[in-house]
């Protein structure tokens, strides 16, 4: 392949990426969420959660995928989580108020869509 068009696909490949990666979700974009919500997206853009975790099956590979965490688990689930970690994830600093926050920013994200479907993850199937 001619170097040209090699260099053409990857400047187009790095601008979808960051399209991709910045543009904004339908249902949460500031106009769409509570102010308690957008301190909560901040708190998960300052504290990195993404680098672990994903939200719509974008972010890290080392965390679950945290779009419907809300909608399996609730507020509690997610408190403990974060002030207490577990062997896989540590324990973050954050105040009481920051943790209310992020629970009503992952709640908005749980309301505003299913990814990749509502069937997802499949259903568990054991062995007898």
């Amino acid at each position: 392949m001619n170097r040209r068009l090699v260099g053409l696909i990857g400047a187009g490949w790095l601008l979808f990426s960051i399209w991709v990666y910045t543009a904004p979700l339908e249902n949460n974009r500031p106009d769409h969420l509570s102010a308690a919500a957008v301190r909560g997206k901040l708190v998960w853009e300052r504290s990195g959660c993404i680098s672990c975790h994903q939200l719509y099956g974008l972010g890290g590979f080392l965390g679950p995928d945290l779009t419907q965490l809300m909608d399996r688990t609730g507020p509690n689930y997610l408190k403990t989580m974060v002030q207490l970690g577990s062997q896989l994830m540590p324990k973050q600093d954050l105040e009481e108020s920051e943790i209310e926050d992020l629970s009503h920013y992952l709640t908005a994200v749980s309301s505003s869509g299913r990814w990749p479907g509502k069937r997802w993850p499949p259903p568990r199937f054991s062995a007898k």
